[in-house]
């Protein structure tokens, strides 16, 4: 392993400060596995899942995305990817619940909220982190990259 790949512990410590506003107990941290070599240019994608038990010790899963800048220092200097990621997680830091605020203050029934919830964002200063709602696990797929998208008018 070089020294610009994550660890393990690095990826557990992640999760174990996601899981703050979560109330889970006793849980148990796996690592599912990771996106296709190839699939991210600027960061990688690990899929994690937490078992554990809720405050009523119900049996209780999260299916987490943790995706994370690559900190390659030649690489981090070629592509902007620490302002790409910056951009993301001032998103959901602060656009997405400054935007959901307002929906409800001005009573909106249909409040928009397609996004996946959010657990947490870490800024390093090699790396930044978003730990993200595995969308999966619910259904979602990825678009296949090889074909291209066609839009249909109405």
């Amino acid at each position: 392993m070089d020294g610009n790949s994550v660890t393990t512990p690095e990826l557990f410590s992640w999760v174990e400060e996601s899981l703050d506003n979560t109330k889970l107990k006793n849980y148990q941290i796996n690592i599912d596995g990771k996106s296709e070599k190839g699939d991210g240019y600027a960061g990688e994608i690990v899929f994690v899942s937490v078992n554990g038990a809720s405050n009523e010790n119900k049996k209780k899963v999260l299916h987490w995305v943790i995706k994370h800048a690559k900190r390659n220092a030649h690489l981090r200097k070629t592509i902007p990817m620490k302002a790409a990621f910056d951009n993301e997680i001032y998103i959901y830091d602060k656009v997405l619940p400054t935007f959901k605020k307002f929906q409800l203050e001005k009573n909106v029934l249909d409040v928009f909220e397609s996004v996946p919830k959010c657990y947490k964002t870490l800024i390093f200063d090699d790396m930044e982190v978003l730990v993200l709602d595995n969308l999966k696990k619910r259904g979602y797929e990825l678009h296949d990259k090889k074909k291209t998208i066609q839009h249909m008018s109405p």
